[in-house]
This record gives C-alpha cells, sequence and structure tokens, in this order.
C-alpha cells in the first residue's frame, strides 16, 4: 500500500513556506496557529482570548481535513511568557471534552502581539 501526503493550503498566501495541515495517513499534522491565523483578531487580546481565538482557527483547519478539536490526540503550545501559563491552561478547560496530550514550551514571537502559538497532531481515520 502506497501511501501519499495530503496538503491543506488554507492560506492562500505564495509568500508561506507551509502548509496549515498535512494528513499522513490517519494522522494530521497542523503548523503553527495563533490568534491571527485566518482572521484579523483585535491586536490587543489578552492569554484567554489568544488561546480561545487559537483553537477556533486550528478548529477551522482540521475541519478542512474532515477532523474536528476532539480528534487532536497532542499539541504543542507556545508561549511567550511563563506568567501565560494559567491563563492558557484556564481557556483551555472549556474547550476539550478529554485533554490530548500536550508540551508547552516558551520562547518569542515575530508578531509583538502574539501571546500563543499551537500546533497540533490529531488522528482521523481517512475515508
Amino acid at each position: 500500500m502506497v501511501m501519499s501526503l495530503e496538503h491543506f493550503e488554507l492560506h492562500g498566501n505564495p509568500d508561506y513556506t507551509f502548509s496549515y495541515c498535512v494528513r499522513a495517513g490517519d494522522l494530521l499534522y497542523t503548523a503553527h496557529h495563533g490568534a491571527w491565523t485566518y482572521e484579523g483578531a483585535p491586536s490587543e487580546l489578552d492569554i484567554n482570548e489568544q488561546t480561545e481565538y487559537t483553537f477556533r482557527n486550528l478548529e477551522k483547519t482540521l475541519a478542512a481535513a474532515g477532523a474536528s478539536l476532539d480528534d487532536i490526540a497532542q499539541t504543542t503550545v507556545y508561549l511567550r511568557s511563563k506568567e501565560d501559563f494559567k491563563g492558557m491552561k484556564d481557556a483551555t478547560r472549556g474547550i476539550f471534552k478529554k485533554y490530548p496530550a500536550r508540551m508547552t514550551v516558551f520562547t518569542d514571537f515575530l508578531n509583538d502581539n502574539c501571546l500563543i502559538m499551537i500546533e497540533a497532531v490529531a488522528y482521523k481515520l481517512k475515508n
């Protein structure tokens, strides 16, 4: 059986050098998502709001691949500041029925307003 990769190009920007999502069999790998992935969120959002926007954007990407947030097996959360960890956790509580595995790291971003980025691995049987 030959498996090919399926790329989901949702941004439409020829300057981007990544796909928003790549399917490899039944696994979906997303690129980094933030509050501004699809639509311009207000620049003055706190960590709770940015976390919610980021998961909404991940939800759109996964939907394009036939999956949902409930199919996420693992996330990597990138935060600008350790002080935002609690706010990210609080915002995440209402998003999942069962939590995916998570790795959290702290880093800097090119966008000064960005407090959080998330990438995910989801499992969804390919029809």
